[in-house]
Order: structure tokens, then sequence, then C-alpha cells
């Protein structure tokens, strides 16, 4: 696991986002910035996934996963409202009710079919297969 910080706020303030490249975890990064909060990156691997410590906080082994003080939180949709009801001056999600209602619509589309959708392009791959896939692509590989 590696740890990044934005040394704003205090230690008691300080929230920790976990996250794997590919896993959904770049918007929460994103509304953490927007806000300014203070917070820790802590950057995941799949074998820190199934760790006993990590497992702890998130039995699934999954990311993204948010801890605040005592706090945690999984799922990208529910960290993004928890970040923005910390922050309700940044209307990330509207100003109104119909706003938030839509903005919610669309995390949701984006959650449920738009990122399954890419997972299998932003999987970690060993070298041999990404090799294999990209010669899947080019018409190289069985079939092709």
């Amino acid at each position: 696991m590696g740890f990044h910080s934005t040394g704003r706020g205090t230690d008691r303030e300080m929230m920790q986002l976990y996250y794997m490249a590919g896993a959904s975890s770049l918007a929460a990064h994103i509304v953490l910035e927007w806000v300014q909060a203070s917070y820790q990156l802590v950057e995941m691997t799949p074998e820190s996934l199934r760790s006993a410590s990590f497992l702890d906080l998130n039995t699934l082994g999954k990311v993204p996963v948010l801890t605040h003080g005592g706090f945690t939180l999984t799922e990208s949709v529910a960290i993004l409202c928890y970040l923005v009801d910390l922050n309700p001056a940044s209307n990330l999600l509207g100003g109104d009710t119909r706003s938030r209602a839509e903005a919610l619509r669309w995390l949701a589309f984006l959650n449920t079919e738009v990122h399954p959708a890419f997972r299998p392009l932003l999987a970690r791959r060993g070298p041999d297969e990404a090799d294999a896939g990209a010669r899947g692509a080019a018409g190289g590989g069985p079939g092709g």
C-alpha cells in the first residue's frame, strides 16, 4: 500500500481514500480535491485488497473505500454523496431537489451501466495477457 497526503487540516479531520487504478475511485478523488478536503490516498494492489486489515474495512475486498474518523464508507455513489453533504456550499449535486435527483440519476447510470462496460479495458493484466489482447484486437489472435 502507498500513502499520499494533501497535508491540509489535522490528523483528526483527515480522511483516507483507498483506491486502485481502474477501480472507479477517480470521482471521489476529484471531489476531495474540489472541496479542498484534508485526505490521504492509500494506493491498493490486488494483493493488498485481500489483506486482513483491508478486509476489516470492506469485507468485499473492493475499492473505493473512504474512512473519516471512525466511519467507513464503501461504494462510489455513497462516497460522493457523503462528501457533498459534508460540503454543501460546493453544490456539486445541484442546488435543489430536482437538480440533485438528476445528478444522482446520472451517477447511477455511470455506476451501473457505463463503468461495468469498461471494466475489461480497465482491469490490470499481466504482460502476457496484455500482449494476447493486443494481438486479438489486431486480428492476429485466434479466429483473427
